[in-house]
């Protein structure tokens, strides 16, 4: 297809240049605020199938440096604990993950962004942080996140139904992936933490061993808090309790 549109007229290409620029400029650069976010402790249950594999403590902070801190122990089946510090706009500052219940468990990585570049260094993967560790130096562009806090970021953009966005996130063993996403309408959700008129926003990670879909709700009123979130692996994330 694409020779046959190469080889056409000059109007044929132009035609093609007009629907790649209309096609492009549905997608706006993504506008995340981070004070859009409720503050506070946020309790989850992981189910896989229907049946429970742990649980999480999302903790959301505005530090008094006007950053924002987001941390997360992990309890189950994917124990671990992992922090990202981003900027309100989400412009990271570090990542770090370790493995285990406990605070002192191995490193999985630990990562700082800085001048364009990220820095650090990543065991190598599934070795629970007890690998040899992989030194991390790579460009970034301006409009990466940490991709501990993309469902963060997706869920801070303006959630008017149909807009679209971009931005991209950093992992250190996938690299850079571009990321689209687009805001679905309100829906009612049900979780363990009550009944709440939901929005619903999903986003695509596009990485290179394949694509990654996730679906994230919030609520439609008020400071946001993410109501339930489901993975592209078929867990499920749901609110079970939240604190000031």
């Amino acid at each position: 297809m694409m020779k046959l549109l190469f080889v056409g007229s000059v109007a044929a290409a132009l035609l093609l240049g007009s629907a790649r620029q209309t096609e492009k400029s549905k997608l706006e650069r993504a506008t995340p605020n981070a004070k859009r976010l409720k503050p506070g402790r946020f309790r989850y249950r992981t189910l896989v199938n229907g049946k429970d594999a742990g649980n999480s403590d999302i903790s959301v902070r505005e530090t008094g440096s006007g950053q924002f801190a987001f941390r997360n122990p992990v309890s189950g089946q994917f124990s671990q604990r992992w922090e990202a510090i981003a900027t309100g706009t989400f412009v990271p500052i570090s990542a770090k993950l370790t493995f285990g219940d406990g605070a002192n468990g191995p490193t999985g990585f630990a990562l700082r962004y800085q001048g364009g570049r990220v820095t650090g260094f990543a065991t190598k993967r599934g070795s629970g942080g007890t690998g040899d560790r992989l030194q991390i130096d790579a460009e970034i562009t301006p409009d990466t996140v940490d991709q501990r806090i993309d469902w963060a970021a997706a869920m801070s953009e303006e959630l008017a139904a149909g807009r679209e966005f971009a931005f991209r996130v950093f992992d250190p063993y996938a690299g850079s992936s571009r990321v689209t996403g687009h805001v679905e309408g309100t829906e009612p959700v049900r979780v363990p933490a009550g009944a709440f008129t939901g929005v619903r926003v999903v986003y695509r990670i596009e990485k290179a061993g394949g694509p990654e879909t996730y679906q994230v709700l919030t609520n439609a009123e008020g400071p946001r808090m993410m109501l339930k979130e489901e993975f592209p692996n078929g867990a499920v994330t749901e609110l079970v309790e939240a604190k000031e």
